[in-house]
């Protein structure tokens, strides 16, 4: 009897005495969000200002090839940023599903499919317009362009394909006509070609830099072929 009676107050004062502890707050703090990203990272402990010490932490990221370590940056578009690079990096898509942000979570994504030149991670886009943009830069194919409802989105694709692919021919299908008349002059900078290609420029200003960015023809201009890309037919500024 004797025994239990001992062993009942032995609980008690066990209790008793947590309770105390706990109201006059003996107990471990919790760490807060600062506290983790020094434990996580005590290279970058010492650092109190917020852009050098996520500026620290992606440095520490990419030599580790840790992207773990992006989760303790604080500012959100530097953390995207930290994902991004890591990657392309690591070459790994499921990096780019750590980004909360929709919008740039699919940027990521088209960014490495592009880089890796893996039309299978367009496929993981979820936005259709930047998949269809994403497909065509990876297959260098304008007719994936034309699946893109936004019309500035469709137009880029076209712009950049043009480029790329050094025919001009391209810049026809762009629907703004601003975009379309930097198209022709972006081509002609480029290659050095005839004014022929400047013809078929709107805006008159665009048109006369284009006029002063294009070589001199040496030979008759129904004779004229452009080193880059398929010749196309010069429409004359109207009048």
């Amino acid at each position: 009897m004797n025994y239990k009676i001992l062993l009942k107050t032995a609980l008690i004062f066990f209790i008793v005495s947590t309770s105390a502890c706990m109201n006059g707050k003996t107990s471990e703090i919790p760490e807060t969000e600062e506290e983790k990203v020094i434990i996580n990272v005590p290279e970058c402990a010492n650092i109190t200002d917020e852009f050098l010490r996520g500026e620290c932490l992606l440095n520490q990221a990419r030599e580790k090839l840790n992207e773990d370590i992006c989760n303790d940056i604080i500012n959100e578009l530097s953390q995207v940023n930290c994902f991004n690079i890591l990657s392309i990096e690591k070459k790994d898509s499921k990096i780019c599903n750590r980004i909360r942000m929709i919008e740039q979570k699919n940027s990521c994504l088209n960014a490495l499919a592009l880089k890796t030149s893996n039309e299978s991670i367009c496929n993981m886009i979820g936005d259709g317009d930047t998949m269809f943009k994403c497909t065509a830069q990876v297959r260098q194919s304008p007719i994936f362009c034309k699946n893109i409802k936004d019309v500035k989105t469709h137009d880029w694709c076209l712009l950049n394909l043009a480029l790329k692919l050094s025919n001009a021919t391209t810049c026809e299908e762009i629907i703004n006509v601003s975009f379309r008349d930097n198209c022709y002059l972006d081509y002609v900078k480029e290659h050095k070609l005839s004014a022929l290609v400047c013809n078929r420029i709107i805006d008159d200003d665009v048109w006369a830099e284009c006029e002063s960015e294009a070589i001199k023809l040496s030979c008759e201009a129904e004779n004229f072929r452009p080193k880059y890309g398929s010749p196309i037919e010069p429409r004359r500024k109207e009048s």
